[in-house]
């Protein structure tokens, strides 16, 4: 439960499961949504330990067994009207399970509330988990996603980096899940390695901390606060609509910075380490403001009407991103995918093969890079970047 009497929440939060005050729960909160009211009374420059959104509502539910059921959304949605559902929590596996990247019956039904099960759809978002470094959790240190949300189709799953030099935290959760979707889609600052160590948000009793704080946990909440302001810019720019919960999963993807370097897990293009990289709140939002989002519907066997740019420098890349909300799938499905889109840009000409795939990843070698050679048939989500475009017109379509 969130310390409601913590002065950055004020009057914005309503306690609708009573358990005991959770230092984890206020610290999450405060990195979502805290308005950083005490940072300069507590040492700190005025608001500076503010969380992402600082006007947002907070509905705060217990943990008393352990987890948060899929059907308490139910409540949620139609009895509070939530907007985003924040999860810094997976399942406590131990060494040698064999349920790291299961799709299970809790992870179908997730897959249903982003859906609209309940009557409307959102975005939810899950934490990458910190098993990776625990003793006997996760062999080669890929597919060590715990379920239930995390392994999800139509969930945003989030790993954690270190603030200070974007390295990939020791801890933080890899893909793939067990039929080689790509997880975690994006990564969030969830510790430092050098300074403080640790991620400073708010704590029971007006305090902030502090030595400890650092997990997925920690990071998961700064993406579900960009995406409640990337909600509000959808809202002022298409007449108070909701975007879908999967354009806002492709908006985070679209504006998140690569990470690739010479470490042997971050690669060229998404990897099972950071997804398609980091966060960029501002790229987001910008790209909902300039008008660079379309939602359409397509049917089975259907080509999306085609879609026309006009590149006039090669000196940036042409990136196109897709996401589905896709239909549940069955327990342990392999592969979990129900349908089946494709992403496709040509150049020139928009008959015949496409010039330019989708990246796809090996679920069989998860360290090796991404390859854009052919159809990505795993995932509800996919992009196309073209590095160094030649100037000209290029055609982007969509197959169901």
């Amino acid at each position: 439960e969130i310390d409601a009497t913590h002065d950055d929440f004020g009057t914005r939060v309503t306690t609708v499961e009573t358990d005991s005050i959770s230092n984890h729960a206020t610290h999450v909160a405060g990195t979502l949504g805290g308005a950083g009211t005490l940072s300069s009374s507590e040492g700190g420059t005025a608001r500076q330990w503010r969380g992402m959104a600082t006007n947002v509502d907070f509905y705060s539910y217990g943990f008393l067994d352990n987890n948060l059921e899929p059907e308490e959304h139910d409540g949620a949605i139609n009895t509070y009207g939530i907007d985003l559902s924040q999860n810094s929590w997976t399942l406590n596996l131990g060494a040698g399970s064999t349920q790291f990247g299961d799709y299970t019956s809790r992870a179908v039904k997730y897959d249903k509330v982003v859906r609209g099960v309940y009557g409307r759809r959102i975005p939810i978002f899950f934490a990458a988990g910190n098993d990776r470094d625990k003793p006997g959790r996760c062999g080669t240190g890929y597919n060590c996603i715990p379920p239930p949300g995390s392994t999800a189709k139509n969930i945003v799953t989030v790993g954690a980096t270190n603030s200070d030099d974007n390295s990939m935290t020791a801890f933080s959760g890899r893909g793939p899940v067990d039929d080689g979707r790509l997880k975690p889609e994006v990564v969030a600052p969830g510790c430092e390695s050098i300074g403080e160590t640790y991620i400073k948000s708010t704590l029971p009793g007006d305090t902030y901390g502090g030595p400890g704080w650092c997990g997925s946990s920690m990071a998961a909440p700064a993406v579900s606060g960009v995406a409640a302001l990337i909600i509000q810019q959808y809202r002022t720019c298409h007449a108070g609509n909701d975007p879908l919960p999967s354009t806002v999963k492709a908006l985070l993807v679209h504006g998140a910075v690569d990470l690739d370097d010479d470490s042997s897990y971050y690669n060229p293009g998404p990897d099972y380490a950071s997804g398609y990289g980091r966060i960029d709140a501002r790229a987001s939002v910008d790209l909902v403001k300039e008008g660079k989002v379309r939602e359409d519907v397509i049917s089975a066997d259907d080509e999306w009407d085609w879609h026309s740019v006009q590149v006039t420098s090669s000196s940036q890349p042409l990136k196109v991103t897709l996401a589905w909300d896709d239909w549940e799938g069955t327990v342990n499905a392999n592969p979990a995918l129900v349908n089946e889109l494709e992403l496709r840009v040509y150049y020139g000409s928009k008959w015949g093969d496409p010039n330019y795939y989708a990246w796809t990843l090996d679920r069989i070698n998860p360290s090796d890079d991404a390859v854009a050679t052919t159809y990505n048939t795993k995932d509800p989500l996919e992009q196309i970047v073209v590095n160094n475009p030649t100037p000209g017109t290029y055609f982007i379509a969509v197959w169901g």
